[in-house]
């Protein structure tokens, strides 16, 4: 295990956590095809996802950010991939629900507070992010997907009113 600079806790090596953040990506896509049963037990992990990254990048700003890791002269590792594909694979399987929604307006307005959030969070941790607008321009758009996404999922979830017909 390594310290972190400056920290009493302890945690593993960077590439762990973001190869575990990885595995958990493509397991989750592959129960959303394959066993949809299933996947209603991990979609709350998929959900925290991009929650767990702004932690670790905001707690261990040494180790981790959110740059692109095509550089490989960093001693960073990205947690990137832990910002996007979340949004897709919450959305695609808000889509496979087979939900019709009364209040929809609503609930886009909800994923839009918690995608515009999610970024906010995402460039104030990292600085750099802040400096490539392009890039700041495309997470935006996946940041949008994922807060339609998790809130759609919260929605139907949470609701415990009879289904109307």
């Amino acid at each position: 295990m390594k310290k972190s600079s400056g920290s009493k806790h302890y945690l593993p090596p960077a590439k762990w956590v973001d190869r575990a953040l990885t595995a958990l990506l493509g397991v989750s896509f592959l129960l959303l095809f394959f066993n949809r049963e299933l996947f209603g037990s991990v979609y709350w992990l998929i959900i925290a996802m991009p929650w767990l990254a702004i932690v670790l990048a905001y707690k261990y700003p040494a180790l981790f950010d959110f740059a692109d890791s095509s550089n490989r002269r960093r001693n960073k590792t990205s947690l990137i991939f832990a910002l996007f594909p979340p949004g897709l694979i919450i959305a695609l399987y808000a889509l496979l629900l087979n939900v019709v929604l009364i209040d929809w307006i609503r609930l886009n307005m909800y994923g839009a507070l918690l995608g515009t959030f999610l970024l906010t969070l995402a460039a104030g941790t990292d600085p750099a992010l802040k400096k490539k607008r392009g890039y700041l321009i495309l997470l935006y758009v996946f940041t949008l997907v994922y807060g339609y996404g998790a809130s759609f999922i919260l929605n139907t979830k949470l609701d415990t009113s009879a289904p109307q017909i």
